[in-house]
Order: structure tokens, then C-alpha cells, then sequence
């Protein structure tokens, strides 16, 4: 998750420049991993992020190993990513817990409201919420900063 919302703040720049996310993909990887691939004479696809709709959908969507050590031999991009993470993270993911939460209560609000069996439709929305996959994120600030935390030892420890 981190990972991934870390590429996507990074990327904001080359997307309000270039209206073809291809070609921003592309400036973005010879941006933050031109020079990398270079003094490690790898070829830059190297550091093409990997495309999880090619995955199963009951599959983990994680970041494997290899990508992970390729992209934190970039100084530039991990600098760039201590910023980010430093200045933005926190505030963007309170952000995003709020709306989550506002949308799922209105939701619920709304099924309540239609409903004639409250007993029933809290069970739903119980079993709902439990089972859900996209519900699995994490909730409070002190699972975002462990993220957060975790995110950088992962990379440092590659470096």
C-alpha cells in the first residue's frame, strides 16, 4: 500500500505534464532510474513497475523482492520518497480513512432506511464489513505510520 501510493505521488508531476500516462510512465522511469540502470548495466525496463492486472485476482499484490532492491538503488528516488513520505503521507491517509468511513456509513445509512428488517440488514452489513477484502485496510493512524516505517526498512535494507 505505501509503496504503491508513494509511485502514484511521485508520478502526479509527469501525469500534469504529459496527458498519456504511457508516456509519463516512461519520463518517470528515466527520471527517478535512467542513471541507475546505467551504473548497474541493467536495461531500465528493470524498473518498470509490475502491472498487477496481469495477476490472478485472488493473488497477492505485493511488490516482489527484485523490483523492490532495484528501486532503492536510486538515490534520487529515494530521497524523493523520504519527502513524500515525510510531508504528505500521514495527511493524505486521514484523508482517505474519512472518506472511506463517510461512504461506508452513508451506505449503510441507506440500506437501514430501505430496509424492514434492521436485525437482518445489520447482520448483512456486519458480515459485510467482515469479510470484504477491500475493507482489510488499515484504519487507524498508528497502522498507517507502521506501514509507513515498514515501507523504509524494506527499502533500506536492500540499499
Amino acid at each position: 500500500m505505501t509503496l504503491n501510493w508513494v509511485f502514484r505521488k511521485l508520478k502526479e508531476p509527469f501525469l500534469k505534464i504529459y496527458s498519456d500516462p504511457e508516456v509519463a510512465d516512461r519520463h518517470f522511469n528515466e527520471h527517478y532510474f535512467a542513471e541507475t540502470a546505467k551504473r548497474l548495466g541493467v536495461d531500465l525496463k528493470r524498473f518498470n513497475k509490475p502491472n498487477f492486472s496481469q495477476n490472478p485476482k485472488s493473488g497477492p499484490k505485493t511488490l516482489n523482492k527484485n523490483y523492490v532492491y532495484a528501486i532503492s538503488k536510486s538515490k534520487q528516488f529515494m530521497q524523493d520518497l523520504a519527502v513524500v513520505l515525510e510531508r504528505h503521507f500521514e495527511s493524505e491517509m486521514r484523508d482517505i480513512i474519512t472518506r472511506q468511513i463517510c461512504v461506508m456509513v452513508e451506505k449503510w445509512e441507506a440500506q437501514l432506511e430501505k430496509s424492514s428488517n434492521r436485525g437482518q440488514t445489520l447482520t448483512m452489513i456486519r458480515d459485510h464489513t467482515l469479510h470484504t477484502v477491500k475493507l482489510k485496510m488499515p484504519w487507524t493512524i498508528k497502522e498507517i505510520l507502521n506501514a509507513k516505517e515498514h515501507t523504509v526498512e524494506i527499502l533500506a535494507s536492500h540499499r
